[in-house]
């Protein structure tokens, strides 16, 4: 790996008084994809809505070379542009002009096979395209530096799937350092090189794992016994701070 894309040191977060986590410290090297798994309400979303300079941090420090492209749960497209114009956005927040945009849009569109879906609208979409062109946008606007908070949370088992698969090919096509939340165990090992495992609020890290397991990675990896061991373990260790 390349050097730090992201360092956070002693990071806190404090709402009404109430310390939401205390002393974080993490870092994401240059094109490494890591997960944030904990229970619900430790703070997860407040990090990277910190990261991407959305909140202010109570105590600590996030250094981070570049504002990253921020992907949230929900696809966000404006429903009254198309799928190319959706994309265009990420673009249009860079200031590239708009010949530019339309350019380099349709060209992303059509380099990951989405191009016959240039002119449709949001509402046409279903929910696994809809993300992909979320998704897409985010990666015009920073393809180096990725920030995802549970993109795929609400898509059935095989799209969601799918969406995984095709995630982690424009991660290795761009080579994009990413920080990926999710309540997904077996999303987290499928995708990442690292997980952060935080307890429960006030949330500090209490493990971080190496998934030292081959890339690339493919479907068949869902039945792998390291991976169902690393999972099962995971699955403890999260059961026992809830």
């Amino acid at each position: 790996m390349g050097h730090p894309k992201l360092v956070i040191q002693n990071l806190s977060k404090t709402f009404d008084k109430k310390a939401v986590f205390s002393s974080l410290s993490l870092y994401i090297n240059q094109g490494e994809f890591v997960s944030i798994i904990g229970p619900s309400g430790c703070g997860k979303t407040t990090i990277l809505n910190i990261i991407a300079g959305l909140e202010k941090e109570t105590a600590g420090t996030v250094h981070i070379d570049k504002i990253p492209g921020y992907m949230l749960q929900k696809p966000l497209l404006l429903p009254w542009k198309t799928t190319l114009e959706n994309v265009m956005l990420g673009l249009t927040l860079r200031q590239v002009s708009e010949k530019k945009a339309r350019q380099l849009a349709y060209d992303m569109l059509k380099k990951f096979k989405l191009s016959e879906y240039a002119n449709y609208y949001p509402h046409t979409l279903s929910g696994g395209m809809a993300q992909r062109v979320a998704l897409l946008r985010t990666v015009l606007f920073n393809n180096q530096f990725l920030l995802m908070d549970e993109p795929f949370g609400a898509l059935d088992a095989l799209t969601r799937l799918s969406m995984q698969m095709w995630l982690l090919n424009l991660w290795q096509t761009y080579k994009s350092s990413v920080l990926f939340v999710t309540h997904d165990i077996w999303e987290a090992i499928l995708l990442s090189d690292r997980i952060y495992v935080l307890s429960s609020s006030p949330a500090t890290i209490i493990k971080e794992v190496n998934i030292d397991l081959s890339r690339p990675r493919k479907r068949e990896f869902l039945k792998d016994k390291k991976v169902i061991a690393i999972e099962e373990s995971l699955e403890r260790l999260l059961l026992s701070i809830q």
